[in-house]
């Protein structure tokens, strides 16, 4: 008996470690390669965040297509049949309903159930890696064609919600604002919600300067008040620091300058993060369950911005030093052996399914921290203690996982 319950402790602690663990994740953008980013950086990332549309794409005739066409599908990083890092990192798929119909029809428009159950096939084939996805993300920003519309926001998203339980189960729903999300007529609702999300940025409107280490931990606050108020997972959706470039116009003064440098680069992006990559922080945001790293840079409106963290190497060994202090933390993937480029499956996996699947089996092998989408809920008999067979049955399955493991 001492033996069983040993056993199930190691168990516990594990399980435990793993549900407290932080998600490293990266936002890669083309022609950028999960695999060369984990070169780059000496790291195995725990999840790669990719973007699609939903309907997935419009031509100039208004055709709409819910499904990627055959001879663009591998052009684009969202296959993800195409990764071949060779590890179990976990999908992070933003689903953006960004497309113009030529009849005057836009964004949440164009979003029909056949769009919806589409997708949710496509996501529900992803084999040997956990499926997150943030649905219709930064929803109460203008910037966005389904922005400000919190009416109609919440009745689409309780129609995915269904359809996606109904037909990709494992897939995790992240419903993730931007900054100061204060008119909560903009969320659909406990029951309706795995995760909760948001963006968080820092830019220096003109002024590259050493970034306050509370600079994260305030702008994250007004979300995380979602994810604290009904026990949610929460995570950094993207996030990441923008070194600016050239000339542009201050959204502070109206004033067309060049942005000029307080610190160097590394010094500005090791400044961000170590307000992120923090063991304060940590305790501070105990349901942080993930980050990912904005690995983009762009013209803005304003300014050009290059938010990477592995396109310079000073820059990247910068980065990187914050690893160490808080690697225990951090959920990293795990490898596994490819069988093919294009197969998207492993010898490793411990589950595979094809588009038609409706209950997929649970792959443990992932680097996630939920047993289910839905919560980390633990179930129990009735009476809140389990029968004596019970008992020796768990007992026995606790001996055979830990000889596996």
């Amino acid at each position: 008996m001492r033996t069983c319950l040993a056993a199930l402790l190691l168990l516990a602690h594990r399980a435990l470690s793993q549900d407290t663990g932080i998600i490293a994740g990266v936002w890669l953008d083309d022609p950028d390669t999960p695999q060369a980013f984990n070169a780059r950086m000496g790291l195995k990332m725990g999840s790669f965040q990719v973007a699609t549309s939903i309907p997935y794409d419009l031509d100039a005739a208004g055709i709409i297509y819910n499904d990627p066409h055959t001879e663009k599908q591998y052009a684009y990083l969202s296959n993800v049949t195409r990764w071949a890092d060779g590890t179990n990192a976990s999908v992070f798929m933003t689903a953006y309903a960004d497309m113009r119909h030529p009849d005057g029809r836009i964004g949440m428009d164009l979003v029909t159930d056949e769009s919806i159950t589409r997708l949710a096939i496509r996501l529900n084939a992803i084999s040997g890696r956990q499926v997150f996805l943030r649905w219709l993300p930064e929803m109460n920003g203008e910037w966005m064609l389904y922005g400000q519309k919190p009416v109609e926001y919440v009745a689409l998203w309780i129609r995915m919600y269904g359809i996606f339980r109904a037909t990709a189960p494992r897939v995790v729903l992240v419903w993730s604002p931007n900054l100061d999300i204060s008119d909560a007529s903009y969320f659909p609702g406990e029951q309706y919600v795995d995760w909760v999300g948001c963006s968080v940025y820092f830019k220096g409107y003109g002024v590259n300067s050493l970034v306050d280490q509370s600079s994260a931990a305030t702008t994250m606050s007004a979300c995380y008040s979602y994810a604290q108020q009904y026990n949610k997972p929460f995570v950094l959706s993207e996030t990441a620091a923008g070194w600016e470039i050239g000339s542009g116009v201050s959204k502070l003064t109206g004033a067309t300058l060049v942005a000029s440098n307080e610190v160097d680069h590394p010094t500005f992006t090791k400044s961000f993060w170590a307000g992120i990559l923090n063991a304060n922080v940590f305790a501070q945001f105990p349901l942080l369950r993930g980050f990912y790293i904005f690995e983009v840079a762009k013209q803005e409106e304003d300014f050009y911005r290059d938010y990477k963290v592995g396109n310079d190497s000073a820059v990247t060994a910068a980065f990187l030093s914050l690893i160490p202090p808080v690697r225990q933390y951090l959920i990293f993937a795990s490898d596994v052996a490819v069988t093919s480029a294009t197969s998207g499956t492993s010898s490793s996996s411990r589950a595979t399914w094809s588009a038609t699947s409706e209950t997929p089996a649970a792959d443990t092998s992932v680097p996630v921290v939920t047993a289910s989408p839905q919560s980390f809920a633990k179930t129990a008999s009735a009476s809140g203690f389990p029968s004596a067979s019970a008992s020796a049955i768990v007992c026995v399955l606790a001996l055979f996982v830990l000889q596996q493991q």
